[in-house]
């Protein structure tokens, strides 16, 4: 996917070690969020979600699929600018990512 291809999805989300290793199980949670376009290997996806669907959710779906000890997740709201990071270096928490 171009970055100009990109314009209409809301979230750009990235992970590392997820369970199952395939991410079967971390894609099949993101599309009952709505609708995902892969942009980058399997751990890269674009996501518009449905109406219904809030940031709490898509952080759910993100740490509900990640191995509790090694996984790492990145996820940027397009609309807003904001970026987000979780794993071992926020202490398995939300930490907002500071930019310029």
């Amino acid at each position: 996917m171009l970055i100009s291809e990109i314009k209409g999805w809301h979230y750009i989300i990235t992970w590392d070690n997820p369970v199952p290793a395939s991410s079967a199980t971390m894609l099949s949670t993101l599309k009952k969020l709505g609708k995902i376009s892969t942009i980058e290997t399997k751990t890269t996806v674009a996501l518009s979600p449905k109406a219904s669907t809030n940031w709490r959710d898509i952080r759910n779906a993100i740490t509900e699929n990640l191995h509790e000890k090694k996984g790492n997740a990145l996820y940027v709201n397009i609309m807003s600018g904001q970026s987000f990071q979780y794993g071992r270096k926020t202490n398995y928490k939300w930490d907002k990512v500071l930019g310029r």
